[in-house]
């Protein structure tokens, strides 16, 4: 499907008799905007690209090319593409024609939205703001109740990370899967594990020790800081924890969904009720419309045990660990 869309309405490079369009028949379609939503194709178009001259091109599938001075037309639409609406300089893909038109712009590597009250009107940046200015009291509510019900947004992370346990120094790695019902709060679990050989056997006669240590949790989030690229949130953790001694010159069997196999032996496991306060900054490294985008993220947790103990120290310890990753964010529309 192409289409040429000219500023006061709609110009149809899907109309069956373009080619043979005489001048005046032509100056009358500049009027037809309703015909935005016009699913007519016109084939003898083979295709239609912005010129390096301030026009946009129009090639016929006969060979004749024709020139269309951008200031003079609403816009294109290209094979297989929503319709691209040119203003002010700059070009604004048509994303949805009701109750208001809105566009997706494209600002270096960042996909912006905005709109307009109708195909001819100009066009705002999507906001709260600039909605409750513009648009009637009848369009905003339905623009506030649609937003209400689209999909949210969603958070993926993936983290390597360095934890301080019962006087050891751990490497491992964990993820969290956050939902966001609102704009900056974020709810969702986490999971993350590490663990190492260790010469401490914690009063134990063994020949090999080895500590493990896993957390897993429900987090509830609440982002201080959102812009194009910069993310800054405080969250609350709470879960459970585990440490575990382990002996390596010794195995025992286990069964697992695969059948039973060797693992070190199990000495003594700590068992925990977790709170956990943290901190987390993220920076958007690859922007891809939101559909997610990428970011580095890094993390600071401070763990608090309750709960009895079989190894270590008397009471539940206090815990920490810094990590580092990638964050997948996006999916809202």
């Amino acid at each position: 499907m192409r289409r040429i869309l000219p500023v006061f309405g709609l110009l149809w490079a899907c109309s069956p008799n373009f080619v043979q369009m005489s001048k005046a028949s032509y100056e009358r379609q500049l009027h037809a905007s309703w015909r935005l939503a016009d699913t007519a194709c016109n084939e003898n178009i083979q295709r239609i690209n912005p010129a390096a001259t301030g026009k946009v091109k129009i090639k016929f599938r006969s060979g004749e090319v024709r020139l269309v001075f951008k200031d003079s037309i609403w816009g294109f639409e290209q094979k297989n593409c929503s319709p691209l609406r040119l203003y002010e300089g700059s070009y604004y893909r048509a994303d949805e024609l009701s109750p208001l038109v809105r566009y997706i712009h494209c600002v270096g590597k960042d996909w912006e939205r905005h709109f307009s009250m109708s195909p001819d009107e100009p066009i705002h940046a999507f906001t709260a703001k600039q909605l409750r200015l513009t648009a009637d009291s009848m369009t905003y509510a339905t623009i506030a109740q649609a937003a209400a019900t689209h999909r949210k947004e969603l958070s993926f992370d993936f983290y390597a990370l360095n934890a301080k346990v019962l006087g050891h120094e751990l490497w491992g790695g964990g993820l969290e899967f956050k939902f966001y019902p609102r704009l900056r709060w974020a709810t969702g679990l986490t999971l993350s594990g590490s663990g190492k050989a260790v010469s401490d056997t914690f009063g134990f006669s063994i020949k090999e020790p080895r500590l493990q240590y896993l957390e897993a949790g429900w987090i509830n989030q609440y982002d201080l800081w959102q812009n194009k690229y910069f993310r800054l949130g405080i969250n609350l953790t709470n879960g459970f924890a585990m440490a575990t001694l382990r002996d390596n010159s010794q195995t025992q069997k286990v069964r697992s969904r695969y059948g039973e196999r060797e693992v070190p032996k199990r000495i003594a496991t700590n068992y925990f009720y977790l709170l956990q306060p943290g901190l987390d900054l993220s920076y958007k490294v690859l922007s891809n419309r939101h559909n997610p985008d990428f970011f580095v993220n890094m993390k600071a947790r401070y763990s608090k045990g309750f709960g009895r103990v079989r190894f270590g120290e008397h009471s539940a310890p206090s815990t920490y660990w810094f990590g580092v990753g990638l964050s997948l964010i996006g999916f809202d529309r």
